[in-house]
């Protein structure tokens, strides 16, 4: 089972992806004209940010070891990569769809809350049929 887990758990980055496209067709579907491939190439531009970000944070558990530091950065990494990958997903969706933020700010306000909605609904989503596919033996 632990290793089904792990197997599975290798593509729960990818949610991420589509929470920023989701995010992206939301506020900004129509601005300038742009399909939904479009949308979906700025998403993996943006994911792409997001991972290197992610593995950018990991890199000073690499380096210091010792337990305190370890407890300290568990603790406090969760809550600040979070918002440090909204801030990112937040810059490329003002920089790629040249937004006036005077006249356009609830464009990415909404965009910030379905990324954000969107992320933390589809990981519930993700490990809720892992555990059914776990607890009905399909998953091999």
């Amino acid at each position: 089972m632990l290793e089904t887990v792990r197997k599975y758990a290798e593509w729960s980055f990818s949610l991420g992806l589509v929470a920023i496209w989701a995010a992206s067709m939301s506020g900004f579907r129509r601005l300038l004209g742009y399909n939904a491939t479009e949308h979906l190439v700025l998403a993996l531009y943006a994911q792409f940010v997001v991972i290197l970000a992610n593995v950018l944070n990991q890199l000073p558990l690499l380096i210091l070891r010792s337990p305190a530091w370890l407890a300290w950065h568990k603790q406090w990494s969760g809550w600040t990569m979070g918002v440090i990958e909204l801030g990112i997903v937040l810059l490329a969706l003002s920089q790629f769809f040249l937004v006036d933020l005077r006249r356009q700010w609830w464009r990415l306000a909404l965009a910030g809350a379905v990324y954000v909605a969107g992320k933390k609904l589809l990981l519930y989503a993700y490990a809720w049929v892992l555990v059914k596919l776990l607890l009905a033996g399909i998953a091999k």
